[in-house]
């Protein structure tokens, strides 16, 4: 069952918000040769249809609250433990609802079990990692790059004081989400009027038969304005970007859309996380964990 929003995830939203305000012209410029490397216009795309974007990081960047721990979690556009803590963040909605019945150790049984599946453990194998000493072995020995690792322990060694730093941070600055994306809702209502189409008409197939096959049960779709040329999916949420349709649409739509969109391995069914696709050679600040964990294609 597909369950359709048209309104962005606040919380994934607001935290690659925090992610992509860190780097500022950084990301613009790696946008452009990603989109380059595609054999595309790489610039005058950026010019012409990320208008709204630039708006709505510029305008979240300029009431951005800052935390003492930003360069930790935000520092590195391209080895950030972000990656692996959105599917913390967003598959445990009791992290903002609750942050005080939240144990260390629930916090690290749920990071365990995404470590080891990308190192295709069974559960009942990293069911029995529970002290620090058997996690930092199980860091040590997965393929995340070392500086991912040793974020990581950190984090692990105290789940609540970096995972609250974190919450808390994002909190705060939901409201400045929430004016940027008031600031460019009209103007982006004809993409999501699009992404509605594509949506009600399934006209994507490739994107739904992946979401099928992925998911026994329900899925929540959303459509994305700050990873607006990804499609993803995480456990129980998939994103749609909301320029992927505008920027390859044309008389050559299937074979562009072909060419341009990569299918991931599908992890098995009991997976914490599924990739199934996304732009090939994606902006490299973007999500980058079939690379970053090793999964094969």
């Amino acid at each position: 069952m597909h369950i359709i929003k048209n309104e962005p995830n606040p919380i994934f939203e607001t935290l690659w918000l925090l992610h992509t305000s860190q780097h500022g012209q950084e990301f613009d410029e790696l946008f452009i040769q990603s989109l380059s490397d595609l054999g595309l216009d790489g610039k005058e795309i950026f010019e012409t249809k990320f208008d709204d974007y630039r708006k709505y990081v510029h305008s979240f960047t300029e009431n951005r609250k800052d935390s003492e721990f930003d360069d930790f979690f935000f520092g590195e556009p391209k080895e950030s433990i972000i990656t692996i803590l959105l599917f913390l963040l967003i598959d445990m909605p009791e992290l903002f609802d609750d942050f005080e019945a939240i144990t260390d150790e629930k916090i690290n049984e749920y990071l365990v079990a995404v470590v080891g599946e990308s190192l295709q453990m069974k559960e009942e194998e990293y069911a029995e990692i529970i002290t620090f000493e058997q996690i930092f072995s199980l860091l040590m020995s997965s393929p995340l790059p070392d500086g991912m690792k040793w974020k990581l322990s950190s984090v692990m060694r105290e789940p609540r004081k970096y995972i609250g730093a974190l919450v808390e941070q994002i909190n705060d600055n939901l409201p400045n989400f929430e004016a940027a994306y008031s600031l460019v809702k009209d103007n982006l209502a004809p993409f999501i009027k699009d992404y509605e189409r594509v949506m009600e008409n399934k006209s994507d197939k490739a994107f739904f038969d992946l979401v099928d096959k992925a998911y026994d049960d329900e899925v929540t779709i959303y459509p994305t304005i700050i990873q607006p040329v990804i499609l993803m999916a995480l456990t129980g949420s998939a994103y749609y970007g909301l320029l992927v349709d505008s920027i390859i649409r044309g008389d050559s739509y299937e074979s562009r859309k072909n060419t341009m969109l990569m299918q991931f391995k599908v992890l098995s069914d009991n997976s914490k996380f599924t990739i199934l696709r996304s732009i090939k050679e994606e902006p490299k600040y973007s999500t980058q964990l079939v690379e970053e964990l090793h999964l094969s294609a």
